[in-house]
Protein backbone atom coordinates (compact mmCIF):
# COMPACT_ATOMS: atom_id res chain seq x y z
CA UNK A 1 0.00 0.00 0.00
CA UNK A 2 1.25 3.61 -1.04
CA UNK A 3 1.04 6.27 0.97
CA UNK A 4 -0.18 9.84 0.09
CA UNK A 5 0.78 13.31 1.62
CA UNK A 6 -2.17 15.88 0.73
CA UNK A 7 -1.63 19.28 1.79
CA UNK A 8 -4.49 21.57 1.99
CA UNK A 9 -4.67 25.42 2.08
CA UNK A 10 -7.72 26.82 3.91
CA UNK A 11 -8.54 30.57 2.72
CA UNK A 12 -11.33 32.39 3.70
CA UNK A 13 -13.02 34.93 1.90
CA UNK A 14 -13.12 38.66 2.33
CA UNK A 15 -15.19 40.08 5.02
CA UNK A 16 -18.23 41.10 2.76
CA UNK A 17 -19.75 45.02 3.66
CA UNK A 18 -23.72 45.75 3.71
CA UNK A 19 -24.20 48.74 1.73
CA UNK A 20 -21.25 50.02 -0.16
CA UNK A 21 -20.16 54.07 0.41
CA UNK A 22 -20.92 56.25 -2.20
CA UNK A 23 -18.17 55.59 -4.86
CA UNK A 24 -16.57 52.86 -2.86
CA UNK A 25 -14.14 50.26 -4.76
CA UNK A 26 -15.27 51.53 -8.24
CA UNK A 27 -18.81 52.66 -10.14
CA UNK A 28 -19.22 49.75 -11.56
CA UNK A 29 -21.84 47.03 -9.81
CA UNK A 30 -23.57 43.91 -11.18
CA UNK A 31 -27.16 43.20 -10.73
CA UNK A 32 -28.18 39.95 -9.69
CA UNK A 33 -32.18 40.15 -9.31
CA UNK A 34 -34.74 42.29 -8.71
CA UNK A 35 -37.78 41.31 -6.97
CA UNK A 36 -40.70 42.92 -5.46
CA UNK A 37 -40.34 40.15 -1.98
CA UNK A 38 -38.04 42.55 0.26
CA UNK A 39 -37.57 39.32 2.31
CA UNK A 40 -36.75 37.17 -0.53
CA UNK A 41 -34.23 39.69 -2.04
CA UNK A 42 -32.57 40.11 1.96
CA UNK A 43 -31.94 36.48 1.81
CA UNK A 44 -30.32 36.22 -1.46
CA UNK A 45 -28.21 39.57 -0.28
CA UNK A 46 -27.18 36.52 2.74
CA UNK A 47 -26.95 34.18 0.27
CA UNK A 48 -24.12 36.19 -2.03
CA UNK A 49 -22.31 37.60 1.29
CA UNK A 50 -22.10 33.62 1.77
CA UNK A 51 -20.20 33.19 -1.14
CA UNK A 52 -17.95 36.19 -0.11
CA UNK A 53 -19.70 38.52 -2.66
CA UNK A 54 -20.09 42.56 -1.34
CA UNK A 55 -23.74 42.45 -2.05
CA UNK A 56 -26.61 44.89 -0.50
CA UNK A 57 -30.67 45.75 -1.87
CA UNK A 58 -31.42 48.56 -3.48
CA UNK A 59 -34.93 49.97 -4.25
CA UNK A 60 -35.84 51.44 -7.34
CA UNK A 61 -39.64 52.12 -8.57
CA UNK A 62 -40.48 50.83 -11.76
CA UNK A 63 -44.41 51.36 -13.34
CA UNK A 64 -45.76 52.47 -9.85
CA UNK A 65 -44.34 49.34 -8.11
CA UNK A 66 -41.06 49.32 -5.68
CA UNK A 67 -38.59 46.58 -6.56
CA UNK A 68 -35.45 45.32 -4.90
CA UNK A 69 -32.69 45.35 -6.82
CA UNK A 70 -29.93 43.08 -5.13
CA UNK A 71 -26.55 43.98 -6.45
CA UNK A 72 -23.09 43.44 -5.82
CA UNK A 73 -20.55 46.58 -5.68
CA UNK A 74 -16.80 47.08 -5.62
CA UNK A 75 -15.59 46.79 -9.22
CA UNK A 76 -13.19 49.01 -10.51
CA UNK A 77 -14.08 48.49 -14.63
CA UNK A 78 -16.60 47.02 -16.60
CA UNK A 79 -14.42 44.19 -17.57
CA UNK A 80 -14.28 43.14 -13.83
CA UNK A 81 -18.08 43.60 -13.45
CA UNK A 82 -18.48 41.80 -16.87
CA UNK A 83 -16.21 38.68 -15.42
CA UNK A 84 -18.16 38.58 -12.17
CA UNK A 85 -21.70 38.77 -14.22
CA UNK A 86 -20.38 35.59 -15.99
CA UNK A 87 -19.24 33.65 -12.96
CA UNK A 88 -22.70 34.26 -11.41
CA UNK A 89 -24.58 33.13 -13.99
CA UNK A 90 -22.21 29.94 -14.10
CA UNK A 91 -22.80 29.47 -9.99
CA UNK A 92 -27.08 29.78 -10.80
CA UNK A 93 -28.13 33.18 -10.49
CA UNK A 94 -28.96 33.60 -14.80
CA UNK A 95 -30.08 37.08 -14.24
CA UNK A 96 -26.78 38.51 -13.40
CA UNK A 97 -25.48 41.70 -15.35
CA UNK A 98 -23.30 44.64 -15.69
CA UNK A 99 -25.31 47.73 -14.19
CA UNK A 100 -22.94 50.90 -13.29
CA UNK A 101 -24.83 52.74 -10.09
CA UNK A 102 -28.07 54.25 -10.64
CA UNK A 103 -28.36 52.78 -13.94
CA UNK A 104 -32.16 50.89 -14.62
CA UNK A 105 -32.55 48.15 -17.10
Amino acid sequence: MATVRVVATVCSAPRPTSAPAAGEGGAFQVQVNAMADRSRADELVRDLKGLGYSAFVSSARVADKTLYRVRITGFASADAAKQAASRLRDQGYPNAFLATEGSER
